[in-house]
């Protein structure tokens, strides 16, 4: 009898001492990796569930993208969220904000889901460059750019963007800031070309007898209200500018925009503030790693 009550308190002092822990098949019993132990008497544990791998992709122009984890658990469980670094061989924790680009990356579970979602500020892929040259032909001098009928006159001008750089794009738009109009009524009816250069040079005189791309835009539009931008779809003269044997990054790319019979006094006036939108083509991808527990285990 005394021989079982030592070799029971034995036994309990071996347990309290080094616990118990019992592994998954084929993993070392001196692992800590959460992932290899059934279950331990040291710890209060969380069952391990699931190992999972996915991505967000951003297109784009586009501010923001998301994906899920199945798990059918029917209840919230704990998990790890981790960015995946996996060419480095590294994780972080997710939900954290990069100053530089604004960027939020967060996720939460559901009884059944894990959602996983990034965010930015803003729009990614896009270059917007602000005018660098400015030409309307009412006043005949390179501050300002017009468009419309000013009082009975046509008014054309140009607008030139300095070192624009893209590759393949997915959308391209002018956008003349109003900063007066005129007073009459009706829509505004213009024409917009690109400069037909492989790198307009600075308007030091009248551009508007340089050579034209062949795409346009016409428009028949409402005069947006002062402070607002009057956008105008320049895609095809972009990507017909880029196309030339010529064309490298960094080029200047320019716009004319005539008056095309618009009503008396429906014009549009701006000293500065239009600027080119480029939305890049393709998207982004960001990889993440989901570790999902069951239920704890207490002891």
């Amino acid at each position: 009898m005394e021989g079982c009550c030592l070799c029971r308190q034995w036994t309990i002092n071996m347990a309290k001492n080094y616990g118990i822990k019992v592994m998954k098949a084929g993993e070392d019993v001196s692992s800590n990796d959460i992932r290899d132990i059934l279950f331990s008497s040291k710890y209060t544990m969380l069952k391990y569930h699931s190992d999972n791998t996915t991505s967000v992709e951003i297109t784009y122009g586009d501010s923001s993208g998301s994906a899920e984890i199945s798990h059918n658990l029917g209840y919230v469980p704990a998990y790890i969220a981790y960015d995946d670094y996996g060419d480095v061989g590294r994780h972080l924790p997710v939900k954290r904000k990069t100053i530089v680009d604004e960027e939020i990356r967060d996720s939460y579970a559901t009884s059944s889901k894990i959602h996983l979602r990034v965010n930015y500020s803003q729009d990614y892929g896009i270059l917007a460059y602000s005018e660098g040259g400015l030409y309307n032909d009412y006043y005949n001098n390179n501050n300002s750019v017009m468009a419309g009928n000013n009082g009975g006159t046509t008014a054309s001008g140009a607008i030139r963007f300095a070192s624009v750089n893209s590759s393949a794009i997915t959308s391209a738009w002018l956008n003349i800031y109003v900063g007066y109009k005129g007073a009459g009524s009706g829509n505004m009816k213009i024409q917009t070309f690109g400069i037909d250069e492989d790198d307009t040079a600075a308007f030091s005189g009248s551009p508007m007898g340089r050579s034209s791309t062949t795409a346009v835009n016409n428009q028949d539009v409402s005069v947006p209200p002062v402070g607002e931008y009057l956008g105008i779809d320049v895609k095809s003269q972009v990507d017909e500018i880029r196309a030339r044997p010529g064309w490298s990054n960094g080029s200047a790319i320019g716009f004319k925009i005539y008056d095309n019979s618009s009503p008396n006094d429906v014009y549009i006036h701006d000293y500065g503030n239009s600027y080119l939108r480029l939305v890049k083509d393709g998207s982004v991808t960001y990889y993440f790693r989901v570790i999902i527990f069951k239920d704890r285990i207490d002891f």
